[in-house]
Order: structure tokens, then C-alpha cells, then sequence
């Protein structure tokens, strides 16, 4: 009996010691999965930090070549209120002359004011810049919404 109970005792330390071997284990490989969490979130943080560089940089390009082109378009909108003034004041001029003078003097005027007669006509022909409705397009979305997606089905997961 009393080698049975040594025998008991003696496995009972070799299972000890193979329980202090797996907690020591356990904590080893705790602090490895640890570190490595550690390891692949910078590597995450720094993707992110890139991508929202990048997004931003993209958002800066867009707002300035929409500005670009809203400035164009506002530069040929004043030209062509100018012209618009200019040819109104040549429209009271040829009322003018037809009212107050003789048929020839009316042809002469016609003849003097011929290219500003012709610009007035081309000025109509080329307004169709004012058709152009992509200034007034809804700024882009930036494309997030995988990475929200992923952020989403992380908080769902239990690891335990």
C-alpha cells in the first residue's frame, strides 16, 4: 500500500509540474499573441493613416480643380455680361440711328459697327458654357465604407 500511495504521489508531482509547464506556457504564449496584436495593430494604424492621407489629398485635388473651374466659369460668365452690356449698348445705338436718321446713315452705322455686329452674333452662338451643370455636382463620397464594414464585424467577434 505504501508503494501504491508513493506511486500516487509521485504522479501526482509529475502532473504538477506538467500543469506549472502548461500555465508557463499559457503565459508565454499569451504575451506572444500579445505582442503580435500589438505588431499588427501599428501595422493597421499606419494603413489607416496612409489611407486617410490619401483620401485627403485626393479631396484637396478635387476642391481645387472644381475651384479651378468655377473661377473659369465665373471669368467667362463676367466676359459674357460684358458683352451682353456691349451689345445692348450697340442695340440702343442702331435704335438710335434708325430713328433719328435717314436709311443710308442707318446702312452706314451698320457698315461701321460690322464687327461688333459679327462678335454680338458669335457671343449668342458660344453661350453654351452656361449649360455646363458638373460645378454644381455633389462632392464625391470618399470610399470608406469597407473599412467601417470591417470595424462593424470586428466588434461582433468574441474570441474567448
Amino acid at each position: 500500500m505504501e508503494k501504491e500511495v508513493k506511486n500516487a504521489r509521485n504522479e501526482a508531482a509529475k502532473h504538477i509540474e506538467s500543469a506549472l509547464n502548461a500555465q508557463s506556457k499559457v503565459h508565454d504564449d499569451a504575451q506572444n499573441r500579445r505582442d503580435q496584436l500589438r505588431a499588427e495593430i501599428i501595422l493597421m494604424k499606419e494603413e489607416l493613416d496612409r489611407k486617410e492621407a490619401e483620401f485627403l489629398n485626393t479631396i484637396s485635388t478635387i476642391e481645387s480643380n472644381r475651384c479651378s473651374r468655377i473661377e473659369e466659369y465665373i471669368v467667362k460668365l463676367t466676359c459674357a455680361v460684358d458683352s451682353c452690356d456691349d451689345a445692348m449698348g450697340l442695340v440702343e445705338q442702331a435704335k438710335n440711328t434708325l430713328e433719328q436718321s435717314n436709311p443710308m446713315d442707318f446702312v452706314q452705322f451698320v457698315a461701321d459697327k460690322k464687327e461688333e455686329i459679327l462678335k454680338v452674333v458669335e457671343f449668342e452662338e458660344n453661350l453654351d458654357f452656361m449649360k455646363d451643370q458638373s460645378i454644381k455636382r455633389a462632392f464625391p463620397q470618399v470610399p470608406t465604407q469597407y473599412a467601417k464594414q470591417t470595424i462593424e464585424r470586428m466588434k461582433y467577434h468574441d474570441y474567448r
